[in-house]
């Protein structure tokens, strides 16, 4: 799954910039109860081939962020 952030978003040590498609994933699918209800977005600061995740609540989809 790719999401697009619709706004930017500063974090601290990276940020997702607006209009750029980023991996994702629905946390739904996980079997870890905390992340039901959310979607997991890499973070652009991932080392190479590891993948460090920021989570958004479902509830910011067509908000913040828009899946394709």
């Amino acid at each position: 799954m790719k999401v697009v952030i619709l706004e930017d978003i500063d974090c601290k040590g990276f940020g997702f910039k607006k209009s750029e498609t980023y991996k994702a994933l629905d946390g739904d699918e996980t079997d870890v109860e905390e992340l039901k209800g959310k979607i997991l977005v890499r973070q652009p600061n991932s080392p190479e081939k590891k993948d460090w995740w920021c989570t958004f609540s479902k509830e910011l989809v067509g908000k913040i962020i828009t899946i394709i």
